[in-house]
């Protein structure tokens, strides 16, 4: 697997992070890496950003492109297991589970059900086009308007304080 281009890293700091991204040891993959005093470059290396930025890169690459579709893969082949097969018991519980937080992980995000008290054909506010969305908005106006109470203001009554008060008049 190669890592995606990382501006400035030397051919060394790539190995590095390709290492530590699969899993080897920081100063392991120091040491595979060609440094001469491995557990210390190893510390300067886990704190490098770009370093820190290659590592996370081929991480999130190795998720998408390996652990994804064998996560979705075995969640595929755990909902068709016969109760009796290899996948009984509660360990096709945890392996299910953990499927679905790779496939989570790698960017394989399910999609999301109907919202309670949504009515069934009804859209979320995030489906909708732009018309569709000036539609629900002049039929919400509309709706309002006809909520709207007509207020009237009684006229003044005598003994109410109508007096103004002139601040500059002293």
């Amino acid at each position: 697997m190669t890592l995606p281009s990382v501006d400035g890293l030397t051919e060394k700091q790539l190995t590095y992070a390709r290492e530590v991204a699969h899993g080897v040891p920081p100063a392991a993959a120091a040491a595979k890496a060609g440094y001469a005093d491995p557990a210390r470059s190893a510390w300067i290396l886990t704190r490098h950003p770009a370093v820190q930025s290659a590592i996370y890169e081929a991480v999130r690459a190795r998720l998408a492109a390996e652990i994804g579709p064998y996560s979705i893969q075995l969640m595929y082949d755990l909902a068709r297991a016969d109760p009796k097969g290899p996948f009984k018991g509660a360990g096709s519980r945890l392996r299910l589970e953990a499927a679905k937080a790779l496939a989570d992980r790698a960017g394989f995000i399910a999609p999301r059900g109907r919202e309670s008290g949504q009515p069934l054909g009804e859209k979320r506010l995030d489906e909708l086009s732009s018309d569709e969305l000036r539609e629900a908005i002049g039929r919400l106006e509309q709706e309002l308007g006809n909520r709207a109470k007509t207020i009237t203001l009684a006229p003044n009554t005598p003994g109410d304080d109508t007096k103004v008060i002139d601040l500059l008049d002293t």
